[in-house]
């Protein structure tokens, strides 16, 4: 590995590189994880740009409710890292596959989303089957972000998978 490929992979080099990588219309990143793990990669990674982190519950749950996919697109409106997804995936207030409700709010740049849940075989899930929640969607085109711990600040405090489409 040579020094550039090295910067590279550090922070917060690799937090820019991501996030460029993201700014195509329609591309798209899951944060999956711990909970805690996963707010506080999106929060730094969203001080790499001085945005705003929208919380889709917030603005969809409010009054009055949001009763179709449009009025939940309009609500999150130009937003880039959203947070707190889990009411898309109420059923049967929402039929929605919540990845491309999201691909469809990145449209015009890049999102990088909490997932609630995991992904994994080139499947988002959330919750259990059996329940009104459970949700698995195929997962294609888009970034993995999985929280590390680190212990020097210029660690990189993720580690990326590329899920084809």
């Amino acid at each position: 590995m040579n020094r550039d490929d090295e910067s590279a992979t550090r922070w917060p080099d690799i937090g820019y590189s991501s996030l460029v990588e993201l700014e195509a219309p329609g591309k798209m990143a899951l944060v999956v994880g711990d909970r805690s793990e996963a707010l506080d990669l999106i929060g730094r990674l969203a001080g790499l740009e001085g945005a705003d982190i929208l919380s889709v519950s917030r603005v969809v749950l409010r009054e009055p409710l949001a009763q179709f996919e449009i009025d939940v697109l309009d609500r999150i409106g130009g937003a880039r890292f959203l947070i707190d997804l889990e009411c898309l995936c109420w059923r049967p207030r929402w039929q929605l596959d919540p990845i491309r409700l999201c691909r469809r709010a990145a449209r015009t740049h890049g999102a990088v989303v909490l997932w609630p849940g995991d992904v994994a075989r080139r499947s988002a899930t959330f919750s259990s089957a059996g329940r009104s929640d459970f949700v698995s969607v195929p997962a294609s085109d888009l970034l993995v972000l999985r929280p590390l711990a680190t212990r020097f600040p210029d660690e990189a405090p993720f580690s990326v998978e590329r899920i084809p489409a």
